[in-house]
């Protein structure tokens, strides 16, 4: 086997076999301190988590290690069916400034002490004003709190308590687990639904807040999807000489447009207690998905819609340069420049013509097209005395 096949064939498996693991070691590490806990509790597990009975309340425990993105947390939770769902989290800076601004609409229990430690997101907002509007439910939500967890959360099937970060080890008390399960099974008596959601009059007539949400994401992520698409394609097959240029050039349609979308976005999307979260999502992928579909686009047009005819150029090559990256090597050459004689060209070449060049000595014939845009792009490239293909 060739050995540039050998490295092709053995990085990719080495890549795996460290994924998996990682996986592995970090299910273990998860199994070896829930069952620990379990075992001390009377708890069994079944579908993925531990199950057990405390004074006569059921319930569920999962804790997760976290990973590099993903902060460690346990979870413990008691069945609550019901239509209406909330989350609980303290207040802090990000929802004060954007409650400032007028984005996010916040849900007010009347109670001013609670009000201002904590901040319930929910989009069913009758529904969880008149829930927190019981000062017992109140009381029950600050004492979880106070035992160190950092959310109470209702989903529709669950009422969770929620500790992250939180670093499992031996001398963890299985207490823990079971102490927020008297004020979780009393936050889970939710008597019918006493709270009728009604959606929020934040759009146009006709238009629902759902509807709105989902074209304020669905915008940057169709983009996203076609700029990279456009991206690769197009550095494939018209890759341009001056990729920092046409980038900056396309940067003065693609931040006007991220401009107007973002004020656009922000109209779908406030109002609602969760509106600064979701915006901030919003806002992340549109700050990489406009840019990118811009310069993505860019390039394709450039080439794709270029009808000029193809220009011979005879450069000499001047050093011979080699990029490794984490899974692959890049192969280039440093060109004299045949728009500049002070300048130099960068072309992206196989091993075997980079093995094959001498700097200094080497002439590469190259074609380039003058390009839709301006912007000249590579077609094909080969060594004088004898062409290579790419």
């Amino acid at each position: 086997m060739p050995h540039e096949l050998l490295v092709i064939f053995t990085i990719p498996v080495i890549v795996v076999l460290a994924v998996l693991g990682v996986v592995l070691w970090q299910v273990r590490k998860q199994r070896r301190f829930t069952n620990r806990l379990g075992e001390a509790l009377g708890a069994v597990r079944s579908k993925g988590q531990m199950n057990g009975t405390h004074d006569g309340i059921a319930y569920h425990f999962r804790w997760h290690p976290g990973s590099r993105n993903t902060p460690s947390y346990l979870r413990v939770f008691v069945d609550c069916s019901s239509p209406g769902r909330f989350r609980v989290v303290r207040e802090g800076t990000l929802e004060r400034f954007f409650l400032k601004l007028g984005i996010a609409s916040p849900i007010r229990t009347g109670d001013t002490a609670f009000d201002q430690e904590f901040y319930i997101l929910s989009n069913e907002t009758d529904f969880a004003s008149g829930y927190f509007h019981d000062p017992q439910k109140r009381q029950a939500v600050m004492e979880i709190f106070r035992m160190g967890f950092t959310e109470v959360k209702h989903d529709g099937k669950v009422m969770e308590a929620k500790w992250s970060p939180f670093a499992m080890n031996d001398d963890v008390d299985p207490q823990v687990i079971t102490a927020p399960l008297p004020q979780l099974s009393f936050l889970a008596k939710i008597e019918g639904t006493p709270f009728p959601y009604q959606p929020l009059a934040l759009a146009p007539q006709g238009i629902s807040w759902k509807s709105q949400r989902a074209m304020a994401f669905a915008v940057p992520i169709l983009l996203l999807v076609t700029g990279f698409v456009a991206l690769i394609w197009g550095q494939v097959n018209f890759e341009p000489l001056d990729s920092g240029s046409l980038f900056l050039e396309s940067l003065k349609f693609s931040i006007p447009a991220l401009v107007v979308f973002s004020w656009i976005a922000l109209r779908l999307l406030r109002g609602r207690s969760g509106s600064h979260r979701e915006l901030l999502a919003v806002l992340g992928l549109s700050l990489v998905a406009f840019p990118l579909c811009g310069f993505g686009g860019g390039v394709a047009a450039n080439g794709w819609l270029d009808t000029s005819q193809p220009m011979v150029h005879q450069a000499m090559v001047l050093k011979k340069v080699v990029t490794r990256n984490k899974n692959s090597t890049d192969y280039h050459l440093q060109l004299r420049s045949w728009r500049s004689p002070t300048d130099t060209e960068k072309l992206t070449v196989s091993k075997r013509v980079h093995d094959r060049v001498t700097p200094g000595k080497t002439v590469i014939t190259v074609l380039t097209k003058k390009g839709y845009l301006g912007y000249e792009w590579w077609v094909s490239y080969g060594i004088a005395e004898g062409k290579v293909s790419q």
